[in-house]
């Protein structure tokens, strides 16, 4: 006969398809990381004003809708992502009404959503840290935020965005204490009670051989679900640079000759029109620092390696703005601008 006693295992699939837009892992494969770091930011935060621009612009001219769909187009990364509306649904349950939101078909409360990381960041580090008893003095406290709903999945971002970087001893610390919340809201939902009722006897129960062994056990899983989960990332994330590497070599095995050996040829006009934001590349090539000049002019990724090894941060960043926005960098592809022969 079937038990209708509540399965104390969490199912973690769920959160299988949550994607963040850290895109650190997505590296130009002949350019060393500390590089590509710097030119994923430059671009992240050239389209992030691109939008901050725009949305200013719509608001000031009383289109409130437009500026809302753009606000949604804005790429998510780890400094937005508890801030974006994706839809809204009314839920009818046998409590009232909910206001929810609904996300690559998770559904969360969308004042949590919204402010959950806001409100709670400093708690959430500090719950991270804290040793055992502190942990139960926090859930004590702090029950109402961290056995809350959106807890879980704080938990496993930040344990996938420290898997990604390599960092194992973090993810460790944050898969155990992920736990801890985790299994007091599994205990509670075993229960039918509120998890802050039950928070004592969850940490009681962790003072015997059984509780420590169920709680390692749940540690261990989630520790393998992280590493596999981290795992597909990285691979999916290497199969799209990929794909984007052999279509931009297609493109190139067309007759094409580097910008820098073009534009003198062509009108500047012409030249502006291939700007992103109009600066013309003769101008901008021209004042370049010769490190970098050289590169360009070579379409070496070698030489500019070497130029970035050797400027100074902020000077190599300025300037590689200039080549992005006036066009001789394509920002999409990480690669120089080459322009048709014919």
């Amino acid at each position: 006969m079937a038990s209708d006693k509540p399965k104390l295992s969490f199912d973690y699939s769920k959160f299988d398809k949550i994607e963040d837009s850290d895109d650190e892992e997505a590296h130009h494969p002949n350019l060393d990381r500390g590089l590509n770091q710097r030119v994923i930011r430059i671009s992240r935060d050239r389209k992030e004003d691109e939008i901050d621009t725009q949305k200013s612009e719509l608001e000031a001219a009383g289109k409130i809708v437009e500026a809302e769909k753009l606000e949604r187009q804005r790429p998510l990364h780890v400094g937005n992502m508890g801030k974006v509306v994706e839809e809204r649904t009314i839920i009818n349950s046998a409590h009232g009404v909910k206001d929810k939101l609904v996300k690559e078909g998770e559904e969360f409360p969308i004042d949590e959503l919204e402010g959950f990381t806001k409100d709670n960041e400093k708690l959430l580090k500090e719950f991270i840290e804290a040793d055992w008893d502190e942990s139960r003095e926090l859930c004590v406290k702090h029950g109402d935020a961290l056995l809350g709903e959106c807890v879980d999945g704080w938990f496993l971002l930040q344990a996938l965005e420290q898997a990604d970087q390599g960092k194992e001893k973090q993810v460790e610390k944050i898969v155990k204490q992920g736990q801890i919340p985790s299994q007091i809201r599994q205990l509670a939902l075993a229960m039918r009670r509120p998890p802050r009722d039950l928070v004592h006897r969850f940490f009681d129960r962790m003072q015997t051989d059984e509780g420590k062994k169920a709680f390692k056990d749940g540690v261990d899983n989630m520790y393998k679900h992280i590493q596999t989960r981290s795992k597909v990332r990285k691979e999916e994330k290497a199969k799209a640079q990929e794909a984007k590497l052999m279509s931009a070599d297609s493109a190139a095995a067309k007759s094409a000759v580097p910008l820098v050996e073009a534009m003198y040829d062509m009108a500047p006009g012409a030249r502006k029109s291939l700007a992103p934001k109009g600066l013309d590349p003769v101008k901008v090539y021209e004042a370049l620092p010769e490190p970098m000049k050289l590169a360009f002019k070579d379409s070496s990724v070698d030489l500019l390696k070497e130029a970035a090894e050797k400027m100074e941060v902020e000077v190599f960043e300025r300037e590689f703005k200039k080549c992005i926005d006036s066009g001789l960098w394509e920002e999409e592809l990480n690669s120089f601008v080459y322009v048709s022969a014919g």
